[in-house]
Order: structure tokens, then sequence, then C-alpha cells
């Protein structure tokens, strides 16, 4: 987690957003995996889709979170 919140900070601090969403999913994932608990974490792997989306992902970089995203909370991560 600590490694994940000095790279975000990198990537900010030097304009570099291609990976804030892929960074911010690991952060979350790991907290999930530590607490063993993601029923309150929907909205910031939607967060981290929407960077994704943002910083012009391509579809198979952002396929793996939307299969996992319909599998844990049965919705599609596109919706609001």
């Amino acid at each position: 987690i600590n490694m994940a919140d000095k790279a975000i900070k990198y990537y900010i601090r030097c304009n570099r957003g291609d990976s804030l969403g892929f960074l911010v999913e690991e952060k979350t994932y790991i907290i999930d995996r530590m607490t063993n608990d993601n029923s309150k974490s929907n909205l910031k792997y939607m967060q981290s889709f929407r960077l994704m989306e943002l910083m012009k992902a391509s579809e198979n970089e952002k396929a793996p979170l939307r299969e996992a995203y319909k599998t844990w909370y049965g919705e599609d991560i596109e919706r609001d």
C-alpha cells in the first residue's frame, strides 16, 4: 500500500496519468484482501475505471477490472 501511494504521488507529480487507474485499482484490491471485505470498495473501483477511461486505456487494460467488478458486485462498472 505504501509503494502504491508513492507511485501514485510520483505519477501525479510527473504528469503521467497513464497508470493512475491501475494503481488505484491495485491499492483498493490489496486493502480488500487485507480486510477480507470488498463490499464498500465499489466506488473506488469505479473511480479507477474512470481514470483509465480518461487516460485512454485500451479495452484490454480495462477488461480485467470490468469482469472482476461484474463478478463481485453483479453489475456493470460503467453504471453510476
